[in-house]
């Protein structure tokens, strides 16, 4: 059974997105609407993974999916991210230089939908405005047991553990989008924000969101996060040495009780 497949490279275009989206949602694509080179795409596609698929509409076992450079454009993206929104869970996705785009709203909530570990999107020309809506996806609290309408929303939330936008255009503008994720996600255990547009205006408030106080939960005191900065127009370490962006950075271990804490009364961390 295929769980691994590397496409990258192959130029799809977002009509042979349309064929893969089918088939990740388990189902078959009819070629009779293929047009150019698409039929091709078709067979080697069907041939290739339709017969891993089981019967009875089951999903394919497909988990881990590379994409990159296959000349996605929004609309393609989008038709990718929302079949794997439809999956229990995905290990890892790559889109790299694809075009996704900062405007592409429908492509953001799908993603925010999906359950993906291990998310790669460099050079996807997402900006800095389609960064603070993926940030502000990543920043938002799972939804209640209670409301089973919502179920899926912001899954990627509570699963993404690595996530790489490196030369995405991204700028200052994102970062207090930023700045809430850093505050509220413990999920996240590596970023690459590499060669962006990122300056030293935004150090303070990225110091601010990333500093761990004793009255903050278990998972954010003890879950390290690393980011990566380099390539930008700001310090490497704008929020810490690797692995301690969250966590024990801003995080005063010690023996002294802290009495101007009414909140802890002089409790100790150790």
């Amino acid at each position: 059974e295929l769980s691994h497949l590397n496409l990258s490279g192959n130029k799809l275009s977002d009509t042979g997105a349309a064929i893969l989206a089918t088939i990740i949602e388990g189902g078959k694509h009819s070629s009779s609407h293929n047009h150019n080179n698409s039929a091709d795409y078709s067979v080697v596609m069907e041939g290739t993974i339709q017969n891993s698929i089981h019967h009875h509409n089951h999903l394919p076992p497909l988990m881990i999916l590379d994409v990159s450079s296959c000349d996605f454009k929004s609309e393609g993206c989008k038709m990718i991210v929302l079949a794997i929104s439809k999956r229990q869970v995905f290990k890892s996705l790559n889109l790299s230089n694809n075009y996704f785009g900062s405007d592409n709203i429908d492509g953001f909530d799908a993603l925010s939908q999906c359950m993906i570990h291990d998310l790669h999107m460099n050079m996807c020309s997402i900006a800095s405005h389609g960064a603070s809506i993926f940030f502000q996806g990543l920043a938002t609290s799972p939804p209640s047991s209670s409301s089973s309408s919502s179920s899926s929303s912001h899954r990627l939330s509570q699963s993404l553990k690595i996530c790489c936008l490196s030369g995405n255009e991204i700028a200052d503008s994102a970062m207090t989008s930023f700045g809430l994720f850093l505050e509220r996600n413990n999920v996240l255990e590596f970023m690459d924000l590499g060669f962006n547009l990122i300056t030293n205006q935004s150090m303070e408030i990225l110091k601010k969101c990333s500093a761990v106080l004793s009255t903050d939960n278990a998972e954010k005191k003890l879950y390290g996060l690393t980011v990566n900065f380099i390539g930008n127009k700001c310090d490497p370490f704008i929020i810490g040495p690797p692995g301690l962006a969250r966590s024990k950075y801003n995080f005063n271990l010690g023996t002294r009780p802290n009495l101007l804490d009414p909140l802890n009364k002089g409790y100790s961390h150790i």
